[in-house]
């Protein structure tokens, strides 16, 4: 419990530290037929293609789940791309995630990507190695992989490419994902204090100081008392104290005369 608010904790300040304030959002997944069940053949439903149409289709049977998935396979080299554009965004951070298999590698291209994103075009995975293991049954060989990144204006494409350098490389997707992480929006600034009074408000007016009358003479400035300098004190206290000392002598002597 302590470790769930100590996260709590760190994300809330990281957002009011950066002026930006995240909503979670239920990890919806926002791609249409992610497994490929809907329409196996050349053309699954809701997925568009790029290229050497006739080397991308939906298959049955050969799925990490369910029944369908996407293969890429021709007798001959092939260039195609199978893609989604999603459109009407919340901004925020997403995550791009599918389970794929490799069975040959050496293509020239082979990857997961998402463009329009980031402010930069495109993030990619590049998927160029074997996953097969021929010890293993083949569905185990799927692995899954996931992209992070930012959409700032709404709308983004996402899919994938294989390039072949020889006939019969082959390569298969499962159960796409994409889902909202965290949706962000800008912190609201305060309005500016307008500098113009409303019409409503009566202000006072600034009374003038009556001027002098003429012949009138100014006011004194009243008497400061001067302070009692230091040298003044010392040369009377120097002077009492003679006088004082040369009575006391003179008495003395009339009383030693008498």
């Amino acid at each position: 419990m302590k470790k769930v608010l100590s996260i709590i904790m760190t994300v809330l300040i990281l957002a009011i530290s950066s002026g930006t304030i995240f909503t979670v959002s239920a990890a919806d997944n926002l791609i249409k037929n992610p497994g490929f069940e809907e329409n196996i053949g050349p053309e699954p439903a809701e997925w568009l293609k790029d290229g050497d149409i006739w080397a991308s289709y939906s298959q049955s049977g050969y799925a990490n789940s369910g029944d369908g998935s996407l293969a890429y396979w021709y007798s001959d080299t092939y260039n195609i791309t199978t893609y989604q554009i999603l459109t009407g965004l919340t901004n925020g951070t997403y995550t791009l995630s599918a389970y794929y298999v490799n069975f040959s590698g050496g293509q020239e291209v082979c990857k997961m990507y998402a463009r329009n994103v980031d402010g930069s075009g495109e993030v990619k995975l590049d998927l160029l190695d074997a996953t097969l293991d021929w010890d293993k049954p083949w569905v185990e060989s799927y692995q899954q992989i996931s992209l992070t990144f930012i959409v700032t204006d709404g709308q983004c494409e996402i899919g994938f490419t294989s390039v072949t350098k020889e006939g019969g490389q082959a390569f298969w997707v499962d159960d796409v994902s994409f889902t909202l992480v965290a949706a962000a929006v800008e912190a609201t600034e305060a309005p500016a204090l307008s500098e113009d009074v409303p019409s409503d408000v009566v202000i006072p007016p600034v009374e003038d100081t009556p001027a002098p009358i003429e012949g009138t003479p100014a006011p004194a400035a009243p008497a400061v008392p001067s302070a009692p300098r230091v040298g003044d004190s010392a040369i009377m206290f120097i002077v009492l104290a003679t006088t004082f000392a040369g009575a006391f002598v003179v008495t003395k002597r009339v009383k030693d005369r008498v």
